[in-house]
């Protein structure tokens, strides 16, 4: 048997193999490569032989005796992708089949189920939720299982990794399949999650067509991105802000009604926020978790979250719960603490939004107990109570907003001693923060993020959630680096993103990572020249790239979507958005009304023809340029619908168009990558009325 015929993978995986025996297989594999050299030709026993010479010669087999497997939805495109990706190695298509029994004689088959199911052929057991173990069995068999349904999709997605595929963006062109015509395969390994209750990234402003739809979906399972716990955490009035006999909301009839309900601020009852102290706002709370749980009982948790912004209260019920016999206001961020008559300093809010998630959390504890509070640690409750929660209160901490004089770190290691279960909420990129300017987000920063993820999993935390955008122009490489880290979080970023461009972009590799090194460092501050700077420099270097894989169709298309997303910047730079008045009345001024209308329909135009490029969240980024449109008074119907993706011909003509257009400046080009930005303060929070349409 040729050796080169031979795919080797990891034996010792992490979680699987003794550093030991790992060793000892080393040595044995070492041994008979050297057979090999000096023999020429030796007797190996074949693992799973899946295929010889482009032929398939293991029928892919689903084990599902109970139709456990079959009824969960990830299951069918797992198995699907399984089938298509191995056809694409070996180059032919593999038979695929569903047993509810194994046949007496099992014949030799690369065989996916439970681990419970598929100990006879085997598999190790037992395995945890989510956990995988792929094993080249003695019958010749190749082993894919699962300790439950996402397991088995996990071992699929494990095992095509090891292989060599890889799913980078989202979408057939950042697909990665490597050609195999002969696939021996002697692989003994298992793995699980490293944030096994939660890995999630979700696109905020949502996600308008069903080609977006369709691809993160598949990034996300290819990626092992899963949600296996339902956890429900976000900004609720838990009915408090409907009158009775109604249901459409109306705040202002039930602040009239019962002011007392509400927070105490600023001398007034406010609108904004509840009186978390009150005993009926206490009561309703329990009784909507309750209503939630009777009419969906699939359900596991419900969220007692406060609404968003600020406006907490302080009326003399919400300090007497907190036991505050003084008040201060803590700075920077004025929020009000109070000091308890054993010198103690808590938070008031913290104090009454935890009492109250407490509270709550004991009544469906006491009716359902296998059911969950969930409760955000956030802004002014950011700071953890000084009482302990109830086992069945999930905290989710904020990585923004966070009105505590404690850094993260201990943060996280204060509420682990109060709460049973912790999560953190990320803020890996927020539109209208950074506004798709490249270097502006948290996923930029891959060194931080490695930092980050690996301090908050060694603090406990085993879940985690964060909004991202559809903007894998300039943020897709730290997506996919969070994606990796968040089911082992002892990757290495930087590791990562050489793979990512070696794979992805073959001989424009170093072109296109001087690109994202020089976003990654990038302030794109207005008021300086480093915009422009910085963009003539991104052209250069995309124009460099698409010239060195002219001739390799898959990496010029990779290159050219990303010169799409240069054009994209290139129509932003004179348009800056910050407030609609403020932007039209410099538009105008600097180019006049039509000239300011022609460039601003070429933006949105050419924004909207990114749609299913995932380059850019262009519908809900062409929201916010409507606003502008009006007041040039600018017809905007078509202009949150996707438009025809640009062809490789426009591309390079816009392209040209633009390095003309910046070396006519006389912009010096700054070549090298700057130093990354010193921290930005926070945005502001959104008014104390409002919900923030992100969250």
């Amino acid at each position: 048997m040729a050796l080169g015929r031979v795919l080797i993978s990891r034996a010792a995986r992490r979680r699987s193999v003794s550093p030991g025996r790992a060793r000892e297989r080393r040595l044995a594999f070492a041994a008979l490569l050297l057979g090999v050299c000096l023999a020429g030709a030796v007797t190996v026993r074949a693992g799973a032989e899946l295929a010889r010479e482009g032929r398939p010669l293991l029928p892919i087999v689903l084990l599902d005796p109970k139709g456990e497997l079959s009824q969960a939805p990830w299951t069918a495109p797992s198995l699907n992708d399984l089938a298509s990706h191995l056809a694409k190695i070996v180059g032919q298509p593999f038979s695929v089949s569903t047993r509810q029994t194994l046949p007496a004689q099992s014949s030799p088959a690369i065989y996916l189920g439970l681990a419970s199911d598929l100990q006879p052929l085997g598999v190790d057991q037992p395995l945890a939720p989510q956990a995988c173990q792929i094993r080249s069995a003695p019958s010749g068999s190749l082993l894919l299982a699962g300790g439950d349904a996402r397991g088995v999709s996990h071992a699929i997605y494990t095992f095509l990794h090891e292989l060599g595929c890889r799913w980078y963006y989202p979408g057939d062109l950042w697909t990665m399949a490597p050609s195999k015509p002969s696939l021996n395969v002697t692989l003994e390994m298992s793995a699980a999650p490293d944030f096994p209750m939660q890995r999630r990234l979700w696109i905020a402003w949502g996600m308008r067509t069903p080609e977006i739809r369709r691809d993160f979906a598949d990034w996300q399972r290819r990626n092992r991105i899963a949600e296996p716990y339902p956890i429900q955490v976000s900004h609720t009035w838990f009915g408090l802000d409907k009158p009775e006999g109604s249901t459409r909301p109306d705040r202002k009839a039930v602040l009239a009604a019962h002011p007392e309900w509400f927070a105490l601020s600023k001398g007034e009852r406010q609108k904004g926020k509840p009186c978390y102290a009150h005993p009926e706002v206490i009561a309703r709370g329990s009784a909507y978790a309750l209503d939630v749980f009777t009419r969906h009982p699939e359900q596991r948790m419900v969220s007692v979250s406060p609404p968003d912004g600020s406006g907490f209260c302080g009326c003399p019920l919400t300090l007497k719960q907190a036991h505050a016999a003084e008040t201060f206001l803590f700075p920077p961020h004025r929020t009000l603490f109070g000091r308890t008559a054993q010198g103690a300093e808590v938070s008031v809010a913290s104090e009454e939004v935890f009492h109250f998630a407490n509270e709550v959390a004991r009544a469906v504890g006491r009716a359902h107990p296998d059911k969950s509070v969930g409760v955000l640690a956030y802004t002014a409750y950011a700071h953890p109570p000084s009482f302990d929660l109830e086992p069945n209160v999930y905290v989710e901490i904020t990585t923004a907003y966070r009105f505590t004089p404690l850094s993260l770190a201990e943060q996280i290691r204060a509420f682990s001693k109060k709460a049973k279960r912790l999560g953190v909420y990320a803020y890996y990129d927020v539109l209208q923060w950074a506004w798709e300017r490249p270097g502006r987000s948290a996923a930029a920063r891959l060194e931080k993020v490695q930092e980050e993820l690996r301090m908050v999993h060694a603090e406990g935390v085993r879940s985690l959630s964060s909004e991202i955008s559809n903007d894998f122009g300039p943020n897709g490489v730290g997506y996919y680096v969070i994606a990796r880290l968040l089911w082992n979080v002892r990757e290495d970023a930087r590791r990562i993103e050489e793979e990512l461009m070696r794979a992805a972009f073959g001989p424009a590799a170093e072109a296109v990572q001087r690109v994202y090194r020089r976003w990654e460092g990038a302030r794109w501050g207005w008021a300086s020249g480093e915009p422009r700077d910085m963009l003539r420099a991104t052209c250069e270097d995309l124009q460099r790239a698409a010239d060195q894989v002219k001739d390799q169709p898959v990496f010029r298309d990779r290159v050219d979507r990303l010169r799409m997303y240069a054009h994209f910047l290139n129509l932003y730079l004179p348009l800056r958005v910050g407030r609609a008045e403020r932007d039209v009345a410099g538009w105008t001024e600097r180019y006049g009304e039509e000239k300011a209308r022609r460039r601003l329909i070429a933006w949105a135009t050419w924004t909207r023809r990114l749609t299913n490029t995932h380059m850019v969240h262009s519908m809900p980024f062409n929201r916010f340029l409507k606003e502008r449109a009006a007041l040039l008074k600018v017809e905007t119907r078509d202009w949150e619908t996707p438009g025809e993706i640009p062809t490789a011909h426009e591309v390079q003509e816009v392209m040209a168009r633009d390095l003309a257009e910046l070396s006519a400046t006389g912009a010096t080009l700054s070549g090298s990558p700057k130093a990354p930005p010193a921290e930005e303060p926070e945005p502001e929070l959104p008014n104390a009325n409002e919900d923030n349409p992100a969250r």
